[in-house]
């Protein structure tokens, strides 16, 4: 049986990140930081996931079989919720489920606040995939079961919140509304300028998504780009939380992020490709989706989680030019 998650060729952008444990004259990289926790829980998640590609019970069956293999699904019950109301997904599995917060709201329920371990606030206005600023009419009408084809046309709303400055107040709301032990993160792509950004030290949240897979204006700086948001974070808040949503990269590129100080890294390159239509231009069956599952993706999963567990002492930085 072909493979379905080959492995993408190694990133030139991330070659100075080195694994030789041989080497005397190289110069450690700082252990990874490590929040007591979630982090040791969390390595990889979804960040993303292009549900509206699939039936409910289809993506309610696969975000609980992604979960068994140590990812944190991303998404709200509406998208897993079968014809009975009813998701498996949400209700047997223990695996941890992020929230993302849009500024529209599309689809949130208050069974989502209930059921969910990390709340993702995005900042950044939500880009169709013909680059326009708004959500795809498959999105819209599985957030609305009431919305036919014919309207499901929405225009994304401007940001919620312009700066960090905006976030105090808002998670306070969320922590209000949300399970004890909910984390509040913020996110947004690579674009915005960490030191234009607000004040960082301000806002009491968990962590942060930094999403560099369509920052094409970066011109393939965006390693650089992630250096400068881990400085400016972990200044303002040495425990926090750096997840991240690389481009496709290979295995051992992804376990180098973990080098670079990054809690967790996203897998959507690999785990998007369960949910793509079959060749014939249909919407996968839940055999689809499992068969592809079994094509290489747990592979490839545990093999970023054990080169990203190698000791971090053994991971070797040179001079990022």
């Amino acid at each position: 049986m072909a493979e379905s998650f080959p492995d993408p060729a190694p990133s030139a952008d991330l070659a100075f990140v080195r694994w030789q444990p041989e080497a005397i004259d190289a110069v450690p990289t700082p252990r990874p930081r490590v929040n007591p926790e979630l982090a040791q829980v969390i390595r990889l998640f979804w960040d993303d996931p292009p549900w509206a590609y699939v039936d409910a019970g289809v993506a309610d069956d696969i975000a609980g079989q992604v979960a068994k293999l140590g990812v944190a699904i991303s998404g709200m019950a509406c998208e897993w919720s079968k014809e009975d109301g009813q998701s498996e997904f949400l209700s047997r599995s223990s695996a941890p489920r992020i929230l993302p917060y849009r500024p529209e709201r599309y689809g949130l329920t208050p069974d989502d606040w209930l059921r969910c371990n990390i709340i993702d606030v995005r900042l950044d206005r939500a880009i169709r995939g013909d680059g326009g600023f708004g959500y795809d009419a498959n999105d819209l009408m599985r957030w609305n079961t009431e919305i036919d084809s014919d309207r499901a046309i929405a225009l994304a709303m401007p940001p919620e919140l312009v700066s960090v400055d905006d976030l105090p107040i808002k998670v306070r709301q969320l922590r209000a509304i949300a399970p004890p032990r909910c984390s509040v993160f913020a996110s947004c792509g690579s674009a915005h300028d960490p030191t234009k950004f607000g004040d960082f030290k301000a806002c009491d949240w968990d962590g942060w998504i930094l999403r560099v897979d369509r920052d094409d204006i970066l011109e393939g700086r965006w390693v650089q780009r992630l250096l400068l948001w881990r400085d400016a974070l972990v200044d303002a808040k040495p425990s926090i939380r750096l997840w991240i949503v690389p481009p496709p990269l290979a295995a051992a590129d992804m376990a180098k992020l973990f080098a670079l100080g990054v809690d967790a890294v996203a897998c959507d390159a690999y785990c998007d490709r369960l949910l793509w239509p079959t060749e014939l231009g249909t919407r996968p069956t839940r055999d689809d989706t499992r068969q592809r599952l079994q094509r290489g993706l747990p592979a490839r999963l545990t093999q970023i989680l054990a080169w990203a567990d190698r000791q971090p002492g053994n991971w070797f930085v040179d001079q990022i030019t």
